[in-house]
């Protein structure tokens, strides 16, 4: 499960950074349909690869606490903190998302000064 996670991470970052590369190299000549298209892709592919991770997240902290619980030992993590991790890297995707979103529209949008 730990390297689904890393591997679904190493996706993302692939998946952010083509559409930065595009928006940085293309953006500004591209159609409003064009942008429009790859950045509900974009959106698409980055959101259902959130839901996955999450469900990831979910299973391996479940794992744990049933590996917890079958070797009678004290679980380390509770589960505020599996819930406040789970936020934070809500938190994190959505920025970087979003981020790359307002970089394409600036590209698009140059202020002239």
């Amino acid at each position: 499960m730990n390297s689904n996670i890393v591997q679904a991470q190493a996706l993302f970052i692939s998946v952010l950074s083509a559409y930065l590369v595009v928006a940085y190299s293309a953006g500004a000549n591209l159609t409003r349909y064009q942008v429009t298209f790859i950045s509900i892709i974009f959106l698409l592919i980055t959101s259902l690869g959130a839901i996955g991770q999450l469900r990831n997240v979910q299973v391996m902290t479940e794992w744990a606490y049933q590996a917890v619980a079958l070797s009678g030992g004290e679980s380390v993590v509770s589960d505020a903190q599996a819930a406040t991790s789970k936020w934070l890297f809500i938190a994190i995707r959505v920025a970087l998302t979003f981020g790359a979103l307002v970089f394409m529209w600036q590209v698009r949008h140059p202020k002239t000064e």
